[in-house]
């Protein structure tokens, strides 16, 4: 096998590509290989590159998973082209360029649909194929449902189970559940182009005519294959790479080959050999195979028969399969069993009969009587008898209870009057449960009771064509047929003979003799073909028969037609341009075809013209530029406009019709005809520019397209041109224009104006294209222009609704007190409580699956199920309802479970796989309950809406909860038993079998006599008196005969409730149906509650958010739940208790109805829905519901709207601050119709006495509407009484002189009480770093400071570390905490390090340098990095430059201002500090690049970089005040913390606030300041100041005039105004 080089297959290069777009890989070669058995491609990248299966057919390119990798392969010849490494689940649809074979693009779209993991539309059945022994059983309803998708070789009957579609070589199967042929009809099938019209698998069902409404034209079919390059590899694994060999069995005469055989990994293909063609032994503890005839064997050296697997053996013939499966299960059968009950099932034989149906009756046989219940699948395989003529095909299962050792399998038997010899069949038996598999498979034998014809039958050989191939071996098989099957054999010899066909170049010369065994009726002759390249005719040869033993030649002449498929070879070079077409498929009604374009010189872009009848559908690798007429004109896509000269470039379509329409004349490349020489010197080029025109309201505008020329012609040059049609319509919009253009010599320019209809109605701008084409004396450049015809009309105005919010008034409440006790939860009243009696909630999640027929939680096909319930518990669940069945509870096995991400699942029951997920709950602190769900496997509520069926009594369903009830008796994760879910044909009291409240005493009380710890949760009925409701959600029977139960406080209901997306019940419909709601619930459980008769738990709610009713329905049904029984925002139960529990439905994405907590790829979540149950969760490891407090705003409209309306919101601090609340914001989102939506904003429960506070809720940025009330302030009414006043701590700011290295000092820090305490006082504090930094400059300081009773001062000592460096003062803050005894006043106080160093002049010349390096630029944008050499050390460096680029990102630095050109830049908070000789880098991604990346006039700490005066400059620097002389001219900069910035003066009201800013010098005089203000307020006006730029987080303000210099030891100060309520925690403060 060779491997082969990129470089033989690229026909795209890697490009580079723009940030953020995926870059292009390679386009790579799929041909099979022209020599040998294999190619082989290496490194392909799944991510990047793309194939390209150019025109195979899906009949001799089928794709298959091989352990080295992907293969496309060719059955007829073996050959195949190899992906290594890769395996089709990593490929996508983007890993292949548009496959131009529709019937292959049909085949391999499906394979990755497989492969991906693709689920069924609703109501469709996919029939999937190529899988052995596959059998699918399907719930399936004629009225609604269809079958899509199924292959050659089916037949569809009746059987017990229901109707059965199989395929006759596979033993595969899909079985649609009780229903029956009678009841199908063609509309219950929908078929691809090719499965209707080419395999007509239509009449193989049965159906004699098909619609077209039932067949998906080749447009329909999904495309594997699109022209974007792919961004990521599919979901599956990579192949194993554990790969084994082929050994073809082949006739070669006295030939006796030993092979060393592996049964693990190698295969035998048996190619088309029949079972008659050869015997298999064993000798000697190897399998012989022996050729019959041919004096030839194949050995398997030391493999014994029953070492083999179904796997080792490929064939064509389908009768060879199945003898193979026969010898190897017999092979099996006498292995050693174990000492288990043994199944086996015993050969049958029925005579035939002359019509109707017999029945012939296979015994299945226990070895010995079973303990428990035994199962075993059963299937009927064709031998020569065959499924819907000889028999009906049977499968389904046997069960054998307790004690039975025999069954009975009936196979229906067609009878005729037909002479044949007799004929079997096997019924094989498999997955065994509770036995082992001993002879699973037995022979059926029809026997033959018809009178053999008389006379002798009549021999006839057929007709065949083949399409001749270009090199390997296409092949004929020629029909060879008996008139009937005789009773003795039938010998005839055959012969090749040559016509315009010769033997030895287009074919192989075949002789020999075909020989029919008593009762076969056709065989077959394979004459192999030779493939070439050569352009020829068709041709012919005869296949001749004679010398019949047995039989009469009737038609003994077999004519081979051989049809040429080769191209005419492309001209010499020097004769120009020339395009190749060919028809690559044709149908009559439609045909595909492909383009060669082999240009003789090197084109950078290019254009095919031509004429032709067709009407061409769909284009691949070209793109339509017009279609006028039969004239066509084409031009090279996106990526292959580069040709090389005597290169190649293809193109493809689909068009229609086919027949005599396909062909193309007048073929024109960029203006040339081909097969002309390249006219000199070069044409000019003609191009068309774009235009716009406004419409205007009548009347008629004009929009003029210019044409021009590169350059002036020396001859005439003349080019046509045509309107066509995109958003703007001929005739309505604009009037249809075609003609042509004639340049006269020496003219570069022509005008072509196309007339425009005004009119008055608002649309959108339309365009329409103008298209050269026909030029002559010129080439087309640009052959396309667009034409906008801009709207210039404006619709009406329409009032907008107001949009208001409400105040609200809430009571502040008090935390929680702790988490919930360890032990069983009870009730107490309407309260769920823990083991020491405190109020619980449980707010939980439903996970199904384990009812469903994998009988395993959903998803863990994807993803490990402790990785799910993690997310659960972060999600802040804290209960996991798990559903399951009766059936899951007895089950064996489970499926659908991905072991290699869940592996403890291996090998484990249903059961328990429960008890691991139990398990795990208990590990991370979830709560389970388990939900009994329905009797049968399956998805919903019981079909029979009851908790018992035919199948599962009563008597079992109790028993099976006492077993769990025991089960997880020991286990306080299980806290309890959702006893059945929605018994909705259940009654509530009234006696008899269906009355659901007296079996849910029965079932209730049965588990508390074995486990009295568990709550017992009992759901409602569908209807009560005549109301209905929700199934499962009507408790109305609750007051008049509530439920019982032997075990007290143990009893709790649950409800379901659901939105109008589920169903549209008569309550959702009113136009204020959501007022109504809370009446609603009232009535049906939510009284059970409110009342006080027991808890209420919702076991399940959901929806997908998409029906504009169900958000108004979500938001009432969590109020309601929460305790907001009136939906006012206001919580009507006690601070000290909790709402009702719930469990939301569900976790699962593929839940029908309400979808999932989680989005369909199993991992994301669905924000918009948890932002609904967040509020109501309970967590039970800090005890908080976080419902307890919240003030919930109205905003409503005041009228609503026929387009959606938005509008912004966010919280802003009053008398309460962020400690009192959690700051909220976003967009409220009103859909069409909606009037009204609440903002739920959490509200922080303390214990401490205080005023009532208040907070404001402003709209903000409203589209659609106008705001009227934009604030609205919500009151905290405080609920908790005055605490004695305490005195207050203060600290005070401290200053020492820093030292040198070597000595030490100290800061000394006073706190004071503001009075005496009668106790002691104790306070925590620690020390904070500023422009001091812990470890450099101090020692970093925490501890605890007490203060005696009746004392008020104490002292707090920091270490600080001197050091000889010249630095400016640096700071530290000391922080107060935790103080008892006292409250914190000014809890904050600064340590100044003064700086006793003194400066070394640099020397002459010396200075700072700063280098500046662009790192990446791509024209319109680039990458920079400034590095700072620093001459000395320094403590906090700034940066300035001019530059005409925007700065968009900034690292390691912090952008000061910029205006103008100017930036000023300073350093990070980390990296400040510079030795001398040192140097620190920063970097940054500006725009545009290009010429633009030019930085000048660099600055550092105010001098220029190498030289040695300061410079004026904002923030952080500053020069000699004029009137400060005391100043040296050196003594220029100013540091940071010499200024500080303070509030001194703030007036506040509604209407907005003026506040008065001091900033103090600590320094000396200076020149230049700025403070930045972070704020979210608007600021409107500044007073001795101006604002200099405005920020993404708030503002930079610096001096004017006079306010610019600061005196030393001094102060200025300056005003601004701005919106808003102030609050002294919403403004920062930087100089």
């Amino acid at each position: 096998m060779a491997g082969i080089s990129p470089s033989e297959t690229e026909r795209l290069v890697t490009h580079a590509a723009a940030p953020g777009i995926a870059a292009a890989g390679r386009i790579l070669s799929a041909d099979l290989p022209t020599s040998g058995t294999q190619r082989i491609i290496q490194d392909f990248d799944p991510t990047r590159d793309k194939l390209d299966l150019g025109a195979n057919s899906v009949h001799a390119f089928i794709v298959v998973d091989t352990p080295e990798g992907v293969a496309f392969r060719d059955p007829w010849s073996g050959r195949e082209v190899l992906i290594a490494g890769i395996s089709l689940g990593q490929l996508t649809v983007d890993s292949f360029v548009p496959v131009e074979n529709d019937h292959l693009r049909q085949d391999l779209s499906g394979a990755l649909a497989w492969e991906h993991g693709i689920q069924a539309a609703p109501h469709t059945v996919y029939a999937r194929s190529h899988e052995i022994g596959q059998i699918d059983r399907v719930a399936f309803d004629p009225q609604t449902d269809t079958i899509y998708g199924t292959r050659e070789q089916i037949f569809m009957v009746d059987s017990a189970e229901g109707v059965v579609i199989g395929n006759y070589t596979t033993g595969q199967a899909l079985i649609l559940l009780n229903a029956k042929v009678a009841e199908l009809s063609i509309d219950n099938f929908v078929f691809h182009n090719a499965q209707a019209k080419e395999d007509c698998l239509w009449l193989q069902l049965g159906f004699t005519a098909i619609p077209e409404s039932q067949i998906r034209s080749r447009a329909d079919i999904p495309t594997a294959g699109t022209n974007a390059w792919p961004t990521e590899a599919g979901p599956g694994d990579p192949p194993s790479g554990e790969a084994g060999t082929t050994f073809l069995i082949d006739w070669d005469h006295s030939s006796h080959v030993v092979l060393d055989f592996d049964p693990a990994t190698d295969r035998l293909d048996f190619n088309y050999f029949r079972p008659n063609g050869f015997t298999v032994a064993e000798a000697g503890g190897s399998v012989v195979i022996a050729i019959v005839g041919q004096n030839q064997s194949y050995t398997l050296d030391g493999v014994a028969l029953a070492e083999l697997d179904y796997n080792n053996i490929v064939a064509v013939e389908d009768a060879t399969y199945q003898t193979w499966l026969a010898l190897i299960d017999e092979a099996r059968n006498d292995a050693p069993q174990a000492a288990i009950p043994v199944l086996s099932v015993a050969d049958a034989q029925v005579t035939e009969g002359q019509s109707g149906a017999g029945m012939l009756m296979f015994t299945v046989s226990l070895s010995a009587a079973a303990a428990g219940v035994v199962t075993v699948d059963y299937a009927t395989l064709n031998g020569t008898a065959q499924a819907g003529s000889d028999y009906q095909a049977a499968l389904g299962t046997l069960t054998f209870q307790p004690g039975e050792t025999s069954k009975m399998v009936h196979v229906a038997i067609n009878g005729d009057t037909t002479f044949e010899s007799d004929e079997t069949f096997q019924l094989v038996l498999s997955s065994p449960a509770g036995a082992a598999l001993g002879d699973g498979s037995a022979a059926g034998t029809i026997r033959n009771d018809d009178a053999t014809p008389a006379g002798r039958p009549l021999i006839r050989v057929g007709d065949v064509t083949v399409a001749e191939g270009d090199d390997g071996e296409p092949h004929m098989m020629f029909p060879i047929t008996l008139s009937f099957a005789s009773d003795t054999p039938v010998s005839v010899r055959y012969l090749t003979r040559d016509d315009a066909a010769k033997a030895g170049s287009d074919y192989e010369a075949m002789s020999g003799t075909v020989t029919f065994a008593p009762g076969q009726t056709v065989a077959h002759v394979h004459v192999p073909l030779i493939g070439n390249r050569t352009v020829e005719a068709d041709e012919r040869f005869y296949l001749l028969l004679g010398h019949a033993n047995g039989g009469t030649i009737v038609d003994g002449i077999g004519q081979g037609f051989i049809t040429n498929d080769d191209a005419v070879t492309p001209p010499p070079s020097g004769s120009g341009d020339e395009v190749i077409f060919t028809v690559t498929d044709d149908w009559t009604s439609g045909f595909t075809g492909a383009m060669t374009l082999m240009p003789e010189d090197t084109l950078n872009g290019w254009t095919v013209e031509f004429d032709a009848p067709f009407a061409i559908g769909n284009i691949w690798n070209a793109e339509i530029v017009s279609h006028v007429g039969d004239h066509y004109v084409v031009r090279n896509a996106s990526w292959n406009g580069k040709v090389a000269a005597d290169g190649a470039v293809t193109f493809g379509f689909q068009a229609a019709p086919g027949g005599a329409s396909t062909a193309a004349t007048g073929f024109i490349v960029n203006g040339v005809s081909t097969g002309e020489p390249k006219p000199e010197p070069e044409l000019p080029m003609l191009a068309v520019a774009d235009t716009q025109v406004s419409e205007g309201d009548s009347g008629m505008a004009h929009l003029t397209f210019t044409v021009s020329l590169s350059e002036a012609s020396t001859s005439a040059v003349t080019v046509r041109y045509a309107t066509a049609n995109a958003s703007a319509t001929a005739g309505s919009d604009y009037s249809p224009l075609s003609g042509s253009l004639t340049f006269a010599p020496g003219e570069f320019t022509k005008t072509i104006h196309v007339m425009v209809n005004g009119d008055t109605l608002v649309e959108a701008n339309e365009t329409l294209a103008l298209t050269l084409s026909d030029a002559t004396g010129a080439t087309i450049a640009d052959a396309r222009a667009t034409g906008t015809i801009r709207n210039d009309d404006v619709a009406a105005p329409v009032p907008k609704p107001v949009v208001s919010v409400s105040n609200v008034s809430v009571t502040e409440g008090d935390p929680g007190t702790g988490s919930a006790a360890d032990g069983w939860f009870s009730t107490s009243g309407n309260q769920i409580v823990d083991s020491a009696g405190n109020p619980v909630k449980i707010a939980g999640v439903n996970w199904f699956g384990f009812e469903s027929t994998n009988a395993s939680p959903h998803g863990v096909w994807t993803r490990g199920y402790q990785d799910m319930m993690d997310q659960m518990k972060d999600l802040g669940f804290n209960t996991v309802r798990l559903p399951f069945s009766t059936d899951t509870l007895h089950a064996s096995s489970a499926a659908g479970i991905d072991y290699g991400q869940n592996p403890e699942f291996q090998g484990l029951t249903p059961l328990q796989i429960m008890d691991k997920v139990v398990e795990y709950a208990g590990d991370i602190g979830l709560k389970v309950i388990l939900d009994h769900h329905r009797s049968g496997f399956g998805a919903g509520a019981s079909e029979n809406g009851l908790w018992y069926d035919s199948a599962h009594p009563e008597s079992q369903w109790i028993a099976d909860w006492q077993m769990l009830a025991e089960r997880y008796a020991d286990d306080p994760t299980v806290i309890g038993a959702d006893l059945h879910n929605e018994p909705h044909a259940g009654t509530w009291g009234g006696g008899g079998a269906n009355d659901w409240a007296a079996a849910a005493e029965r079932a209730g009380n049965a588990i508390g006599a074995v486990n009295d710890n568990w709550l017992i949760f009992v759901e409602g009925v569908g209807s009560y008196q005549g109301e209905n409701y929700w199934w499962g959600g009507n408790l109305m029977g609750v007051r008049d005969r509530p439920i019982e139960l032997d075990v007290p406080n143990k009893l709790v209901y649950s409800p379901h409730d659901y939105g109008n997306s589920v169903y549209a019940q008569p309550w959702f419909q009113g136009s204020d149906f959501a007022a109504d709601l809370p009446a609603k619930f009232d009535e049906m459980w939510g009284y059970i509650y409110r009342e006080g008769i027991a808890p209420v738990y919702i076991g399940e709610f959901g929806t997908r958010l998409q029906d504009p009713k169900d958000a108004p329905w979500l938001e009432a049904l969590t109020s309601y739940m929460s305790g907001d029984f009136d939906n006012d925002g206001a919580l009507d139960i006690p601070a000290d208790e909790e709402g009702m529990s719930w469990t939301y439905w569900s976790w699962n994405p593929n839940s029908t109805d309400t979808g999932g907590i989680l989005k369909d790829d199993w991992r994301t979540v669905h924000t918009d829905k948890l932002a609904y149950l967040e509020p109501i969760q309970f967590d039970f490891d800090d005890g908080v519901s976080t419902d307890a407090t919240y003030a919930v705003f109205m905003v409503a409209l005041s009228e609503a709207s026929t387009e959606a309306v938005t509008v912004g919101f966010h919280t802003m601090a009053g008398s309460a601050d962020a400690s009192d609340f959690t700051a909220v914001s976003g967009t409220l989102t009103f859909q069409p119709g909606e009037t009204s939506k609440l903002i739920r904003v959490p509200v922080t429960p303390e214990t401490q006495g205080e005023p009532d506070e208040q907070f404001t809720l402003m709209l903000t940025d409203a589209d659609g509407a106008v705001i009227g009330v934009a604030e609205g302030v919500a009151t905290i009414v405080d609920d908790d009484k005055a605490v004695p006043i305490m005195p207050s701590l203060s600290i005070a700011d401290a200053r020492v002189e820093e030292g040198h290295a070597g000595q030490s000092g100290q800061l000394a820090f006073t706190v004071t009480l503001s009075a005496p305490a009668t106790e002691t006082v104790t306070v925590g504090y620690r020390t904070v770093d500023g422009t001091a930094v812990a470890g450099q400059d101090y020692t970093p300081t925490t501890g605890s400071l007490t203060i005696a009773a009746g004392q008020t001062t104490a002292t707090i000592h920091v270490p600080i570390i001197g050091e000889n460096a010249v630095e400016t003062d640096e700071r530290l803050t000391v922080v107060l905490t935790n103080a008892v005894g006292a409250t914190l006043g000014d809890a904050q106080a600064i340590g100044t390090l003064v700086n006793d160093d003194a400066a070394v002049p640099p020397p002459s010349g010396g200075g700072d340098e700063l280098v500046y390096t662009v790192t990446d630029d791509w024209t319109s944008g680039f990458t920079g990095a400034m590095t700072l050499n620093a001459d000395d050390a320094l403590n906090g460096w700034v940066v300035e430059f001019e530059a005409p680029f925007d700065i968009t990102n900034i690292w390691n630095a912090e952008i000061v201002s910029h205006v103008g050109d100017h930036y000023v830049i300073r350093n990070a908070s980390w990296n400040g500090k510079v030795a001398a000789d040192g140097q620190v880098s920063f970097g940054f991604q500006a725009s545009p690049g290009g010429a633009s990346t030019t930085a000048s006039d660099f600055v550092v700490n105010g001098e220029p970089v190498g030289g040695s005066e300061p410079l004026a400059r904002m923030v952080a620097l500053a020069e000699p005040a004029d009137d400060e002389a005391s100043l040296e001219s050196g003594a220029g900069l100013l540091f940071d913390d010499v200024l500080t910035p303070m509030l001194s003066d703030v007036t506040t009201s509604e209407d907005g606030f003026n506040v008065e800013v001091t900033i103090h010098n600590d320094g000396d005089a200076a020149k230049g300041w700025t403070v930045e203000i972070g704020t979210p307020f608007e600021i409107t006006e500044v007073s001795n100041a101006e604002i200099i730029a405005r920020t993404e987080d708030g503002y930079i303000i610096g001096g004017i005039g006079e306010s610019s210099a600061v005196g030393g030891k001094d102060d200025i100060t300056f005003e601004i105004a701005g919106h808003g309520v102030f609050t002294a925690s919403q403004f920062d403060l930087l100089i």
